[in-house]
């Protein structure tokens, strides 16, 4: 069960409140969230090689961080940030085709799906990377070859 603030509990009292938006509300959130998760699972994929892998998880989550705080809700200049972060190589960025296809497919939502992207990268930063660390472990050993006699 919920708790909710005075302010919540006045407005349900008055029947202001809206269940079927408050429902929509959540489904954009749990897509942005999807949104985050994806994004930063494609970053192991464009971090440096001039870094230290043993502390990559650290510094993308240290990046996303810092990219919420500096990009002014400008969801391009967030992303430019998160990559600039982990000192992303320009031919591995234009020629990583999961990035590419996150890139546009993210240009279709709408203004305030971005803005909600970004409150819930800023929010969840911790939890978006322990799922975004799961993803990222399927993705590579989906790709990894099968050894003989496996």
């Amino acid at each position: 069960m919920k708790i909710l603030s005075a302010q919540e509990f006045r407005r349900k009292l008055a029947g202001v409140t809206d269940p079927r938006r408050e429902k929509q509300n959540e489904q954009s959130a749990q897509e942005m969230k999807d949104e985050a998760i994806s994004f930063c699972s494609i970053l192991p994929e464009v971090f440096s090689g001039d870094l230290d892998r043993m502390t990559m998880w650290e510094r993308i989550g240290n990046g996303i961080v810092s990219a919420c705080k500096k990009c002014g809700g400008d969801h391009e200049e967030f992303v430019h940030i998160a990559l600039d972060f982990i000192k992303a190589n320009p031919a591995m960025i234009s020629s990583n085709k999961r990035l590419e296809e996150w890139i546009m497919s993210f240009e279709q939502r709408t203004t305030d799906e971005k803005r909600l992207f970004l409150k819930v990268i800023e929010k969840k930063s911790n939890v978006i990377l322990v799922y975004a660390r799961n993803m990222w472990n399927q993705v590579k050993d989906a790709k990894r070859p099968l050894r003989e006699g496996e």
